[in-house]
Formats: structure tokens, sequence, C-alpha cells
């Protein structure tokens, strides 16, 4: 499985080898003055600063898009 990010943060690791039916945890970290906007794939969901994922039962893909801090 991967993971990719958009401009203005990132997701670690890019990839993981994962067995049919474990979960896999990515770190999730936006940019100074960037938040994180949307993370899609796999079933997960945030939980703090790491995305979590279903359990895996095929190949997926990750997508972590971060957007610019807006300030009132």
């Amino acid at each position: 499985m991967t993971a990719v990010a958009s401009a203005g943060g990132s997701i670690t690791p890019p990839s993981q080898r994962i067995t049919h039916g474990q979960i896999a945890r990515f770190d999730v970290a936006a940019d100074d003055g960037f938040k994180v906007a949307t993370i899609t794939g796999c079933g997960g969901q945030l939980v703090g600063n790491q995305y979590v994922t279903q359990p895996i039962a095929s190949a997926c893909q990750v997508q972590a898009e971060f957007a610019l801090k807006t300030y009132p």
C-alpha cells in the first residue's frame, strides 16, 4: 500500500507491506502555515496526527491533502 501527500505537508511512511487483515498507520504532519484538509483511502480515519486504516483486504492508496491556514 502507498501514501501520497499534496504540497504543504507529509505522510509517512510512503509505503508499507501489510498482511491481509492487518491495519496500517501513517504519521501525518502539516507544514507551518498549513492544515490537514482531507485524508482519504483504505477506509481509514485520522486519530490525532495518525491516519489508521481499516483491516486491509487489497492494495489501496492513502491520499493526504493540505490547505493554507486562514485567519479571520
